[in-house]
């Protein structure tokens, strides 16, 4: 508080409402995160980039010595958390103008247009999405008096194919982690098989393999249960390498298992074997998950099936594998279709 009562003597009277009204935004950032966790049941990992990207939506162009007050202070301010307690002895914050609240927000969304352009359209149009969510949200409560997220038009991207391994590829991948654990038997290397296996062979996001413990490993159904986006839980089958390697693993670690990776380790291993095995293209956790589910479709697996195993809430998130499929049905049509016989076109 000390610390606080310094900072707003410090400040002209000019600024005293910006500061108010800096504070409050911070303030309101820290509710809309709770609501998201607790009424929206977003994921960890989503609250995570919400709050990465508000941050920077809100401190771009901020003066100085707000920036200073609001981050840099020995990490005091640099939490969102601490926003009511480090400021609840001012009593401005209590009563403030939704008026002057939708112009500072205003000023900074126009601000955004500038400093976020040089970013690739999908990340640009995920963080707006980030933002038009805030906007909404402050509007439907009140705590602004113009619905600024109507501001914000997001273009559409071109549809874009996702990347995936030929099976031929995939399997050359997890030949190569198997003849390293094999050779070697590495805990490392046991632990990137793993990994590798529930990527590719259950078709898991990285988020949800990294989270797996021994709890939702039901090795006599020879099923896992995941807990994916949202909250919402499902069975995933893994085929019979994947639970002999998992058992393998349960002994030499014991009953007590939480999974070594964040994240960004999982990242760096898979991208490592995909080097290692000689890829062309940089291997990554989603590619080995499209791959999963580009190798059922094209083997005669149905749409309904590969949503409940990718664990999609609407079929049209998997509807973009159709695109894969009519690739792998064009090419077969071109090499095995009688009319494509070369002596029957020349008339022979």
């Amino acid at each position: 508080m000390k610390i606080c009562k310094f900072f707003t003597k410090k400040i002209k009277n000019s600024d005293y409402k910006l500061f108010i009204h800096c504070i409050k935004i911070r303030q309101l950032i820290y509710k809309y995160l709770k609501y998201m966790e607790f009424n929206k049941i977003s994921s960890s990992h989503t609250i995570k980039a919400y709050r990465i990207d508000l941050r920077q939506f809100f401190i771009s162009d901020t003066p100085a010595f707000l920036s200073f007050l609001l981050t840099k202070q020995k990490g005091l301010f640099s939490d969102l958390s601490h926003s009511e307690a480090a400021f609840s002895g001012i009593s401005d914050l209590n009563s403030y103008d939704p008026e002057l609240l939708s112009e500072l927000l205003e000023k900074r969304i126009k601000r955004s247009f500038k400093k976020w352009a040089k970013l690739s359209p999908a990340t640009r149009n995920r963080k707006y999405a980030c933002v038009k969510s805030f906007l909404k949200w402050l509007f439907m409560k009140d705590f602004i008096d113009k619905d600024l997220q109507a501001q914000i038009r997001l273009p559409s991207l071109p549809h874009r194919l996702p990347y995936y391994l030929s099976v031929d590829e995939a399997l050359c991948l997890v030949q190569t982690v198997l003849k390293k654990v094999r050779n070697h038997h590495k805990e490392d290397d046991y632990r990137d098989l793993i990994l590798i296996l529930l990527l590719y062979g259950g078709g898991l996001r990285v988020s949800e393999a990294c989270g797996l413990s021994w709890e939702q490993v039901d090795f006599q159904q020879g099923v896992l249960r995941i807990k994916g986006k949202g909250g919402k839980q499902r069975l995933c089958v893994v085929p019979e390498l994947a639970l002999i390697q998992l058992k393998r693993y349960k002994r030499r670690t014991g009953p007590v298992f939480k999974s070594p990776f964040s994240v960004r380790k999982a990242y760096d291993r898979v991208r490592y074997w995909g080097k290692a095995a000689g890829l062309s293209k940089p291997l990554s956790p989603h590619v080995l998950r499209h791959s999963f589910a580009t190798h059922l479709l094209n083997s005669g697996s149905d749409l309904r099936s590969l949503q409940e195993l990718l664990g999609h809430e609407s079929l049209s998130s998997t509807q973009k594998y159709t695109h894969l499929q009519m690739s792998h049905l064009a090419q077969l049509l071109e090499t095995r279709h009688p009319l494509k016989n070369r002596n029957f076109r020349r008339g022979k």
